[in-house]
């Protein structure tokens, strides 16, 4: 039995905190420092770390506005704090009825659509990418207009959308075969086959992002190790040994690199929302009580 990734669900203005979002995880995966991936926009261009292949491929999607592009390309902390609720977009653990996530760091708690409520959407402050911000007014985006933009860059060079189509790259010889952004939609859409290929019982593609009782270091290693393994390799158990995240876990397979399992009080530590985040989720929650659905606008 493989079961899709539980997604995350919150009644209406309470924050997401760091357990909530993985944020340990989405850490290690975003600030990994080894530059080992090719562009599929220029290969001749120098490697790139997954962070910066993730976010320039975010950026150069036709539905990525020229403010938001700009934001991307300029300011590395903001473009991460992007990259970070994005991913979770795009392996499908935040759907697109938690929105308006991040709206405007200092300003008011939330702009939205009026109409949204309607539609059974809720709105939350994400403290760990928002709290001490409140100078900066940077404006990131909420999670309908990340799924287009994601989408956007599937669609936009006619990318693999099933698995046949990514094995067809492969045969082609094409390296990387695809956009870390449409390989990720693939690992979700097909998270069983994953499951079978790279993992051993009972183990399986989704714990990677829900499995607290395996660390955040070992589960983005592993992470990195498939986007690696099908961005950048023919996929034989020859390419998997020189994999720059580590050994398969078993020698001769191409399975992940062994997930390390860790104490329950490890696991408390890892995503420890500090006092200041606590006091900002709860001050944001309680603006979000008092103030009334703000009169329309095209921000968020």
């Amino acid at each position: 039995m493989f079961a899709k990734t539980p997604q995350i669900k919150k009644p209406d203005g309470k924050p997401l905190l760091r357990k909530d979002i993985q944020f340990a995880l989405l850490s290690y995966i975003f600030h990994n420092d080894k530059a080992v991936f090719t562009s599929s926009y220029d290969a001749a261009s120098p490697k790139m770390t997954f962070s910066e292949l993730y976010i320039d491929s975010m950026a150069r999607s036709s539905k990525c506005s020229r403010v938001v592009r700009e934001k991307l390309q300029m300011d590395t902390d903001l473009a991460i704090s992007v990259a970070m609720v994005s991913l979770l977009v795009n392996v499908g653990k935040m759907n697109t009825t938690l929105t308006c996530i991040i709206i405007i760091y200092g300003a008011t708690l939330m702009v939205v659509f009026p109409e949204m409520r309607a539609q059974l959407r809720t709105y939350h402050p994400i403290p760990a990418l928002q709290s001490g911000q409140e100078q900066n007014a940077k404006l990131l985006q909420d999670a309908p207009r990340i799924k287009s933009i994601l989408k956007g860059v599937q669609e936009d060079r006619n990318e693999p959308f099933t698995w046949e189509q990514l094995l067809e790259c492969r045969k082609r010889g094409l390296k990387p075969l695809t956009s870390p952004v449409s390989l990720i939609f693939l690992f979700g859409t097909y998270c069983q086959k994953m499951t079978e290929l790279h993992f051993s019982p009972p183990r399986e593609f989704y714990d990677l992002f829900n499995r607290t009782s395996v660390s955040s270091l070992s589960r983005a290693n592993a992470f990195l190790w498939l986007c690696w393994h099908y961005l950048e390799t023919d996929g034989s158990p020859d390419a998997a040994a020189k994999n720059p995240f580590g050994k398969p876990e078993q020698e001769g397979t191409i399975r992940v690199p062994k997930l390390q399992h860790i104490r329950v009080e490890q696991e408390e530590l890892e995503n420890l929302d500090p006092e200041e985040e606590l006091e900002y989720g709860r001050r944001m929650e309680e603006e979000r009580k008092r103030s009334p659905l703000p009169p329309f606008s095209t921000i968020c």
